[in-house]
């Protein structure tokens, strides 16, 4: 993939989470394990691993604990964004058009993550399903958002 598209990716995510931090790897604990395979363990607890796991630049077990704790039960509302981080900067392009998609289904007008979407597809090199996305994403913008999507929309 080209380095500036996946820039370009990265960026719009960072713009819908701004301070999210990646600096390392962490080791697997035991108590990390104990975590994820505990049937009595909340969501809160799953997603407050996986989102530090995304801070340590775990992206392969960020993915795993959110989606952990999407099933079960936390709010999709709070999870997308640093899901999507996580898809992002490890590669994982299609898995994350694969997460906006199912959170899109509920959410049709969430257009900052409509707008990453389309910017995933313009790096994947689809752009005309990029346009068609970025299109609806200015379309269910506010008003005071027109003006920088435009700036960043595709020619």
């Amino acid at each position: 993939m080209n380095r500036a598209l996946c820039r370009l990716v990265l960026l719009a995510c960072a713009q819908l989470a701004p301070g999210c931090a990646h600096n390392g790897n962490a080791a697997r604990s035991a108590s990390e394990t104990a975590l994820s395979t505990n049937p009595n363990v909340g969501p809160e607890a799953l997603a407050e691993r996986g989102l530090s796991l995304l801070d340590q630049g775990d992206y392969v077990r960020a993915e795993q604990y959110l989606q952990l704790a999407l099933r079960a039960g936390h709010r999709d509302q709070t999870l997308i964004v640093p899901l999507l981080q996580t898809c992002i900067a490890s590669g994982r392009l299609r898995a994350a058009l694969m997460h906006a998609d199912r959170y899109l289904s509920v959410h049709p007008r969430a257009w900052r993550i409509r707008y990453v979407k389309g910017a995933i597809h313009r790096a994947l090199g689809q752009p005309e399903t990029a346009r068609l996305e970025l299109g609806k994403a200015r379309s269910d913008a506010p008003a005071d958002a027109h003006a920088r999507l435009e700036a960043e929309a595709l020619p």
